[in-house]
């Protein structure tokens, strides 16, 4: 999509300690915990195993790994014993 619009017209979001630049203000957010000094950043530790992060939102998507399937909201195919998060995927197969 990005090829027939102007790209000079494209937001980036510059950090201010380096060259990087992200397309999405989040993605300069989460860049930016990489300056910060590592005993001053906030970890998530999961409770289940080792597993750490420095997003909260990382954490709760990790979480799903614990979770048996049947308790995660799911779509049932009903043509076959498909089950997916979101209906699109299969029926685009």
């Amino acid at each position: 999509m990005l090829s027939h619009q102007d790209v000079s017209s494209v937001t980036t979001y510059q950090c201010t300690l380096c060259t990087y630049k992200a397309k999405q203000k989040r993605y300069l957010s989460s860049h930016m915990l990489s300056h910060q000094d590592v005993s001053s950043v906030t970890t998530y530790q999961c409770k289940l195993c080792s597993y750490k992060g420095k997003l909260k939102s990382r954490l709760n998507r990790h979480m799903l790994v614990h979770q048996d399937i049947s308790e995660i909201r799911t779509y049932n195919c009903k043509y076959c014993s498909y089950k997916a998060k979101h209906k699109i995927f299969h029926i685009l197969l």
